[in-house]
């Protein structure tokens, strides 16, 4: 067998003092009485000879051997099979070909390979077999760890479409680990599990159907991730609240064509400091609630923040750049937070709530949005497409601004009189085709916002020439005023008047002329829309 690791050095003793007697008197024992090797750090290893795939335990002893390349799967389930109370199982450096299912019964078994040499052709990598149809591990107990792999799925040569490289068929496989892994060619999905605990870092996925399916499970973690060219990334879905807690930061999505995560019925996961490029739909929950989506980058996406059915969710902090679609769309859900998202070069509407009531969405700043055509899309909508209505939100500091040629039609706006008793208040808004805010509820308030003004005050002075009993004020709003209140400031300006209005001006009508003078008829005015 040859030496494993540097450290697998002789120690040899040094002359007769470390001998003893015997060393003394018969020189050529020396060394062996007084070597020393170091217990290696595994159960068992498999490698290959020349042609021959071998499985040897840690004293070295052989525990089988067969025809590399023919027999690679029979001596790597041998190595499993021998450590009955769990263990290590080294892998060297080479081409393994899997021609079944690997079947990991026992617990607290260990996978360590090695990583592929500038020398090297390989580092250690299985591949399934042409043909071969099959998943290629099983793990039914817990404890499973693996790192330094390669999975080859070798997806030309398959003829079905539904296989797994890591299949936990038990359901009480917790806490499997897999780091440092690469996978890739799979026809079907690499990982699925219904074990809890499990934690995947630092690996390389690329070209599956589905790269990891996480069911009826809580607390994964997925740290440091690539999820590259698949169908899509990651799926984590649930029936109960107890399937909840994952920890997904840190990961990449770069052409994921149908979703890089999506959650459904799991509850209380943290999608933090992710990256999404060139995938269909960033983000999605299904039915999901209490999840925490904050300082994401999606950009170049389908869509990016979907949402279904999915209560008391906050989205914060995150960027979306260049989406073919809404940035955010939020659908029959209630008691979200959007804060302080940054959407610029969106394609279509911004952030979209249909049938969403009691939603908070605030400080988000909005740039270019609706580019993709003019005198179209929406900033903010407040929407209905069923007999459920977007009511009770509160769209509040949100910035919308548009530096391109094709404008938005509203920077916030509600579909129609269903859509009521929203509060949109403080905003900023410029550069749209039709108004800056579309109110059509008759109990939603909007206040102070800049771009759409609702309520304006001021001082208007004016001259008296003792005959003229109507001065006019420009009040600047939106639409005739429902609310004007006018208060004299000097004594010429307080004789008896009443106050009309229209959608330009507030008139003060006085039954008798002020008298003449320079700057003397002096009037404090309010109004509101």
């Amino acid at each position: 067998m040859p030496s494993l690791y540097p450290h697998e050095e002789r120690k040899i003793g040094r002359g007769a003092a470390e001998s003893g007697p015997v060393g003394f008197l018969l020189p050529c024992l020396r060394g062996r009485i007084g070597e020393r090797k170091p217990i290696p750090p595994y159960s068992a290893i498999v490698y290959k000879e020349g042609d021959e795939v071998r499985a040897d335990d840690w004293k070295g002893r052989k525990i089988t051997s067969g025809k590399a390349g023919v027999d690679d799967t029979n001596v790597i389930q041998s190595a499993i099979d021998e450590l009955s109370y769990g263990g290590v199982v080294f892998i060297k450096r080479g081409l393994y070909i899997i021609t079944k299912t690997i079947e990991i019964k026992n617990t607290h078994i260990t996978f360590i390979g090695e990583n592929r040499r500038a020398s090297d052709e390989w580092g250690t990598k299985l591949k399934l077999a042409d043909n071969a149809n099959c998943d290629m591990i099983h793990v039914r107990g817990i404890k499973f760890y693996c790192e330094r792999m390669e999975f080859d799925g070798n997806e030309s040569n398959q003829t079905v479409s539904d296989l797994r490289i890591i299949y936990d068929t038990s359901g009480l496989a917790s806490d499997l680990t897999l780091r440092n892994v690469y996978c890739w060619n799979v026809a079907g999905t690499f990982l699925e599990s219904t074990g809890s605990h499990g934690w995947l870092d630092g690996c390389v996925f690329e070209h599956a159907d589905l790269i990891a399916y996480i069911k009826n499970a809580r607390l994964w973690r997925f740290t440091g991730n690539l999820f590259y060219v698949s169908g899509a990334g990651l799926k984590i879905e649930g029936s109960a609240e107890a399937h909840a807690n994952h920890f997904i930061v840190g990961n990449s999505f770069y052409y994921c064509s149908s979703y890089g995560i999506k959650i459904v019925n799991s509850f209380g996961n943290n999608i933090v400091g992710n990256i999404f490029r060139k995938v269909g739909n960033g983000i999605e929950l299904e039915n999901a609630d209490y999840n925490l989506i904050s300082g994401n980058l999606i950009h170049a996406a389908q869509k990016g923040i979907n949402q279904y059915n999915s209560n008391e969710n906050s989205i914060v902090g995150n960027t979306f750049k260049e989406i073919d679609g809404n940035a955010i769309y939020i659908e029959n859900s209630a008691k979200n937070v959007i804060n302080n998202n940054f959407i610029i070069d969106n394609k279509a509407t911004g952030i979209y709530l249909n049938g969403a009531s009691y939603n908070m969405i605030y400080s988000n700043h909005l740039i270019n949005i609706g580019s993709s055509e003019n005198d179209k899309f929406w900033g903010i909508a407040l929407y209905h497409t069923a007999d459920i209505y977007s009511t009770h939100n509160v769209v509040e500091n949100n910035i919308i601004q548009s530096f391109i040629s094709n404008k938005l039609a509203y920077g916030i706006g509600e579909k129609d009189s269903l859509d009521d008793y929203n509060i949109i208040k403080n905003n900023k808004i410029s550069e749209v085709t039709k108004r800056a805010i579309k109110r059509e509820g008759a109990n939603t308030i909007i206040r102070e916002n800049i771009g759409w003004a609702t309520e304006n005050s001021g001082t208007a002075t004016f001259n008296g020439d003792g005959t003229t009993t109507q001065f006019s004020i420009a009040h600047g709003l939106v639409s005739e005023p429902s609310k004007v209140q006018v208060t004299p400031m000097t004594e010429d300006a307080a004789g008896d008047f009443y106050v009309t209005k229209d959608t330009t001006n507030i008139y003060v009508n006085y039954l008798s002329a002020p008298p003449s003078g320079s700057n003397n008829v002096k009037l404090s005015w309010y109004a509101e829309v």
